[in-house]
């Protein structure tokens, strides 16, 4: 059993390693995609062009329409990124999402999620990509991303992470 969990964690290091690698590595300018409208707002980092394209968000905390809130936990385990051709990637605290989105004005989708499949008890996972499967629009405030779940089911709330 032992054993297992020690392949499971390298397993686990080596899968994040290639994607924060590829994410990280992917330095080339490619053209905006025409349905992505950039919006400016001031940011409170100095930049402002707000738009989603080449940004990474870490996700701070989701508020329901009930008003109950759910807590990310603490650190970068739940970073999501936009890259200029559509495609979207995350990290959580247990695996990795990759996908794409779409923009229309304000209302963004996720579509063609796929994710590595470890367990990790106690994670978050589930949470977090329900919520986004669910979103229907965002707006930019400064450094923070609210992206509306649909039918009045909250927002999930990010900050920007410096330098994305």
């Amino acid at each position: 059993m032992k054993t297992y969990l020690i392949g499971a964690g390298i397993l686990a290091v080596v899968a994040v390693g290639a994607l924060v690698f590829w994410y990280i590595g992917d330095d080339k300018e490619l053209p905006v995609p025409a349905e992505t409208e950039e919006k400016a707002s001031p940011d409170v980092m100095g930049a402002t062009d707000t738009s989603l394209v080449g940004t990474s968000w870490t996700w701070l905390y989701t508020e329901l329409e009930g008003g109950d809130r759910i807590t990310a936990p603490s650190g970068d385990r739940f970073v999501l990124g936009f890259e200029s051709d559509g495609r979207m990637s995350s990290i959580t605290d247990c695996n990795t999402v990759s996908g794409s989105y779409v923009v229309d004005g304000d209302q963004i989708s996720f579509a063609q999620m796929s994710m590595t499949k470890m367990f990790c008890q106690n994670s978050m996972e589930s949470d977090y990509i329900d919520q986004l499967s669910s979103v229907a629009s965002y707006v930019i405030e400064g450094s923070l991303l609210e992206m509306s779940l649909k039918e009045d089911g909250g927002v999930m709330v990010f900050i920007k992470v410096q330098g994305k």
